[in-house]
């Protein structure tokens, strides 16, 4: 898992820590600081690609999806409430992708992202749609 399953093992045990991230800042703290222990995670590339393309496709509307339909200044946001909340009108061209492009499957987009695909160069652009930390 990534970073959140980490924190939220961390909380489950009572460890008391400090989260920095997604942007780790460097400062003098982390060098002589209170600070004992540094836990750094690394993911697997490949498990980091597939959690990203199921959980951008999760967040979008579906043709019969039954959720709500997120708008601003709804307290309730689809990454915090997926199951209950998706993004309706807002980011067309990734839904696009993710749910006809690659039809839910990151595998036919990782096929299509292979130099000998014909649709490489197309695909390799629009990989840059997905937002994962």
């Amino acid at each position: 898992g990534g970073g959140g399953t980490i924190e939220f093992i961390l909380k489950d045990y009572h460890v008391a820590f400090e989260r920095n991230h997604p942007r780790p800042r460097f400062d003098l703290k982390l060098l002589r600081g209170p600070t004992t222990t540094l836990l750094i995670n690394i993911r697997d590339p490949v498990d980091r690609f597939v959690s990203a393309f199921k959980w951008r496709a999760l967040l979008f509307c579906g043709k019969d999806d039954t959720r709500v339909k997120y708008t601003k200044g709804n307290k309730r946001p689809p990454h915090i409430y997926p199951d209950k909340v998706c993004y309706g009108g807002d980011h067309q061209e990734e839904k696009q992708m993710l749910h006809q492009d690659f039809q839910y499957d990151p595998n036919l987009l990782a096929e299509a992202l292979c130099e000998d695909s014909p649709d490489f160069e197309t695909t390799a652009e629009k990989l840059k749609l997905i937002a994962h930390a």
